[in-house]
């Protein structure tokens, strides 16, 4: 029986001495190691790390204007209140005493609170609407403090009256506090953050090479 013949003898299948060309693999190639069906280098599914988040925005600046909100809003809305109460008796006494612009002091700080205590939860629960909620009731307590610095007499009819400037400033202070915290790019970060979250995603695990 005669065995065809090739450029480097003659090829004699399974015979250990049939010469192969220069360079050609022995055998069968071993396969890598993660293609006999074992994860790709780098132990992740698919051999492809997950995609990375950065570390969430600080709400600092978000959280202390809400807390001052909240405070504020409490003090202006049941103080004003309040004093609602106490001016309606005054003016039941003395109907005449030019009660004007003590009367927009007092509705003033009720709105006030009114806008800032929603404002302050709505910004704790990261709504953008709680912003400027707060903003405009800090608005109002400040032209309400300013009304009452300028505008109120030291007397209505038969009362004195005690304006508190010193009170007055430093509420006017916190006001304008509160209201830059909640303005600042922070707070929108920190707001816009919750928003656009996205769920960490991966690549697809790839059925194992069976070449």
């Amino acid at each position: 029986m005669t065995y065809p013949q090739g450029p480097y003898g003659p090829r004699i299948p399974g015979h250990p001495g049939n010469p192969q060309p220069p360079g050609y693999p022995q055998g069968n190639p071993a396969q890598p190691f993660y293609q006999q069906g074992h994860p790709q280098p780098g132990g992740y599914p698919g051999g492809y790390p997950p995609l990375l988040q950065s570390a969430p925005p600080s709400g600092g600046t978000a959280i202390t204007a809400g807390v001052l909100a909240l405070l504020g809003g409490l003090a202006h809305f049941f103080g004003g209140a309040a004093q609602a109460l106490g001016l309606s008796a005054m003016m039941h006494d003395s109907p005449t005493g030019g009660w004007g612009s003590l009367i927009a002091v007092v509705t003033l700080n009720i709105i006030a609170g009114a806008l800032m205590l929603p404002g302050a939860l709505a910004l704790l629960l990261r709504k953008r609407v709680g912003r400027w909620l707060i903003a405009a009731g800090c608005s109002i307590s400040i032209f309400s403090a300013l009304i009452n610095i300028t505008l109120t007499p030291d007397s209505f009819g038969e009362y004195s009256y005690a304006r508190g400037v010193g009170a007055d400033l430093v509420g006017v202070f916190f006001a304008v506090v509160t209201i830059t915290l909640a303005l600042v790019p922070s707070t929108t970060t920190w707001l816009a953050a919750k928003k656009n979250a996205v769920a960490p995603q991966h690549f697809p695990q790839y059925p194992p090479y069976r070449g």
